[in-house]
């Protein structure tokens, strides 16, 4: 019907096709142009579209936002059970869909009928029996230390849940929900025989979906849809990091919309009017501790390697949002051949964020020296176990524990035309306008020429076969996240310092490190670190500019075949930029040159010196990088019965740029030319196959 290339799961696929946990996104994988995505952390967002980073991605639920503004990913974890169709709009996509520089993911909510259906179901995956307790080295205690341990379990999973949906008032007034719960275990593999502790991460999911759909008439409907999700990894300790130092990662989503929809002009128009409320909070309390002492990494004096870590986490961060989205789209049918759509939307969010990754009493690297040892009490390391005179080698505390508080706003609209030339032929012509006001912020100045022409076709070659192609401009926005980082971690923001051997004063004794307070009324004593300017060198939003050209044809009654090339170049995509970088450039025949250099070489370098109570790397982002992608989709599907059909794709592609991630720093200077190389998300080839017999009775 068009020439957008990705593809769609519908609602009979949904139900009957086979997913890992019930994840509606992982259908999604076998979409061309879609890859389950490399990430660079554990919460990264899970789909890379045209093998660009994840985070620029764009989700929807029902065409409103579902993103998690701070680095992106989905709001809300739908429950599978309350979709009736899901897709991923690659490349040539319409001008409504907006806010990604590579795709969109599109979840369509599931409404009541007259006819009343329902569903439950349960899952119980056991892990491995208990085995027998067996005792093996921990760590590289020189001692030959031996612990218990029990035998790896593997992964435990129950999994329950449910649906309904049916009329309230026959013809007009209708109900639909699903609920998901699910609680899992899985043993951390250990990776080197250092480790030989095995923990446990305890996982919990909730999913709630809820929806009524009113007619008030035959031409005004109105809907109330809610979507809520509630996830928590518990950590339980592995290799070397024990129980009680161990974190918990919540994410607790929610969306509730109220849409009308009004049918004009006979039939001939329509316009759908939204408000929809978010909100999020991502956070990580620990596991098994609180905050109220430090945490301590315990290293072999020998060998330096680390032993343990305990005490209690490390990693404050506590970030929340509330967003508030209007959107409204009307579209009519005029001249017999063509169909006009026009939109426009607002996004406004609310961040709060407490955090800079440091444990607000601190953290000790300490040695386990052989003169003063540190003698386990248990089957492995805890705090009670250091000495109080047990030797520190580094010491490391936020002297400026700061709150940011800022918001993020989203404008949008859109003209589009579909017209009809030929019975066979279909243009779509649309231009398409965002703007984010990150990039009015700090020393940057508004972004407004963002606008997106769009043009693509549709023809119908012969009654089996198509030709199709596109070409167009995708703006995307930033995550908040570079601007949150600006304040928190600009001159008056987050100061995260440490002491050990090279700083004056040197790591304290244990027990005695300078609070925040007293940090603060001392500022010289403050080693130089790296700070940042808001948006120093200015900001563009991504833009990326893609081509498509493809032919589908179906052979006969069984067998279908299709092929797509796809072009994509996004640049202005943001990284770290250091404004006071060492003045070194790498002489070719300079067999030295990769050797590692000490902090004073780049220190001596740097047209700043570092001095106390300020800088030694002053960094701002830029919106500079740039990424390329060449693909070429195939695909075939074979019906071999009325019961079994067989597909298969094939996607050849390359993907290559000069930046991975909005904190991506060149290795050497400012010199991103020399990072221009493959993708983390570049596939080169990706083969689904997949089959599916249907048992009739």
């Amino acid at each position: 019907v068009d020439a957008t290339t990705g593809g769609a799961v519908e609602g009979a696929e949904i139900q009957a096709l086979p997913t890992d946990a019930r994840d509606p996104l992982a259908l999604l994988f076998n979409v061309p142009g879609v890859a389950q995505a490399s990430g660079y952390f554990g919460d990264a967002p899970p789909l890379s579209f045209n093998a660009i980073n994840s985070l620029y991605t764009d989700y929807t639920l029902d065409g409103l936002d579902n993103n998690e503004g701070f680095l992106g990913g989905p709001r809300v974890e739908f429950p599978l059970g309350g979709l009736a169709r899901e897709e991923a709009l690659v490349n040539s996509y319409s001008a409504s869909y907006g806010r990604s520089p590579s795709g969109i993911v599109n979840q369509l909510s599931r409404a009541g009928a007259n006819e009343t259906r329902g569903d439950l179901f349960a899952y119980y995956r056991p892990g491995r029996p208990f085995d027998a307790l067996a005792k093996v080295p921990f760590g590289t205690d020189p001692g030959g230390l031996d612990v218990l341990r029990r035998q790896q379990e593997g992964f435990s999973r129950f999994h329950l849940g449910g649906g309904l949906s049916g009329p309230l008032v026959r013809d007009r007034s209708f109900a639909s929900g699903a609920v998901e719960y699910s609680d899992e275990n899985e043993d951390r593999v250990t990776s080197t025989a250092r480790t030989a502790f095995v923990g446990t991460e305890e996982r919990k999911k909730v999913k709630l979906f809820g929806r009524l759909d009113h007619g008030w008439s035959p031409t005004q409907t109105t809907t109330l849809r809610a979507a809520y999700s509630w996830v928590s990894r518990a950590g339980q300790g592995g290799g070397v990091v024990t129980p009680e130092a161990d974190v918990t990662t919540r994410r607790i989503g929610s969306l509730t919309a109220l849409t009308h929809r009004s049918t004009l002009g006979g039939g001939r128009a329509s316009n759908t009017a939204s408000l929809q409320l978010g909100t999020f909070r991502w956070y990580f309390p620990p596991s098994n501790s609180t905050l109220d002492r430090p945490q301590v990494t315990v290293l072999d004096s020998a060998t330096a390697a680390t032993q343990a870590v305990v005490g209690s986490s490390n990693f404050i961060f506590d970030e929340s949002e509330t967003q508030v989205q209007l959107r409204d789209v009307f579209e009519a049918r005029w001249a017999d051949d063509h169909t006009l759509r026009a939109g426009a939307d607002l996004v406004r969010s609310w961040f709060e964020l407490t955090g800079s990754n440091t444990n607000p009493n601190g953290a000790y690297t300490v040695f386990n020296d052989s003169g003063n040892p540190i003698t386990p009490s248990g089957p492995l390391f805890s705090f009670e176990d250091l000495p109080s005179d047990v030797r520190v080698a580094s010491y490391s505390i936020d002297a400026n524990p700061a709150q940011v508080d800022l918001t993020q706003s989203l404008v949008g609209a859109f003209v589009e035309d579909r017209w009809r030339v030929t019975p066979s032929l279909v243009l779509i012509g649309g231009l398409r306008w965002d703007y984010d006001d990150l990039t009015s912020r700090g020393e940057s100045s508004p972004d407004l020429d963002n606008f997106q022409p769009r043009l693509s076709f549709n023809w119908y070659a012969t009654p089996r076969s198509v030709l199709r192609g596109g070409a167009g401009m995708y703006a995307g926005n930033f995550p908040y996240a570079i601007y949150s980082d600006a304040v928190q971690f600009g001159p008056d923001g987050n100061a995260t310092v440490s002491f050990d051997s090279t700083t004056t004063p040197g790591a304290p004794a244990f027990g005695q490190g300078l609070t925040p307070e007293q940090l603060q009324q001392q500022t010289s004593l403050l080693p130089p670190r790296e700070q940042r300017r808001t948006f120093a060198r200015g900001l563009e939003q991504p833009m990326s500019y893609q081509a498509t050209l493809g032919y589908q044809i179906q052979v006969g009654d069984d067998w279908a075949f299709s092929v797509d090339g796809v072009f994509s170049e996004t640049r202005h995509l943001p990284r770290s930029f250091d404004l006071n970088a060492p003045r070194y450039t790498l002489v070719p025949g300079d067999t030295n040159a990769a050797a590692a250099k000490t902090t004073a070489f780049g220190d001596a370098r740097r047209p700043v010196a570092p001095v106390n109570g300020s800088f030694r790397r002053l960094t701002t982002t830029e919106s500079a990088g740039t990424a390329r992608y060449w693909g070429l989709y195939l695909s075939a599907r074979r019906r071999l019965s009325r019961e079994w059909t067989v597909d298969a794709n094939w996607v050849w592609s390359r993907a290559r740029n000069d930046t991975e991630d909005i904190n991506f720093n060149a290795a050497i200077g400012n010199d991103f030319a020399a990072e221009w190389a493959d993708a983390s998300n570049d596939r080169r080839h990706k083969v689904t196959l997949r089959s599916i017999y249907t048992v009739s009775g």
